[in-house]
């Protein structure tokens, strides 16, 4: 993950769908990760870095949530991005839970 600092939690973050496709592998996940927000099964633990870093969990069809952690990396070429994600799920991250 890229380098980040700690700054204090704000609820909200406001990404776009672009934003979220280059996060997740594949259509499905994002319809997946869509479900699980409409259903109220994913939630925001965390924000820092300036809305750059969200940790956040969802609720899955197992008795613990499993837990992500996003970060929106500057490129070192150019004015672009790239976003780098962790779960907790056997997929181990770019999945429908960090797409939640």
């Amino acid at each position: 993950m890229c380098s980040m600092s700690h700054t204090r939690p704000s609820l909200h973050v406001s990404l776009t769908a672009s934003d979220v496709a280059r996060a997740v592998t594949g259509a499905k996940a994002i319809e997946q990760g869509r479900a699980y927000q409409m259903a109220e099964h994913a939630r925001v633990v965390e924000i820092s870095d300036r809305g750059r870093r969200i940790v956040g969990e969802v609720q899955g069809t197992v008795s613990r949530p499993y837990r992500q952690s996003v970060a929106i990396c500057d490129s070192s070429i150019g004015d672009s991005s790239w976003i780098d994600s962790i779960c907790s799920c056997p997929v181990g991250g770019r999945c429908k839970h960090v797409a939640a």
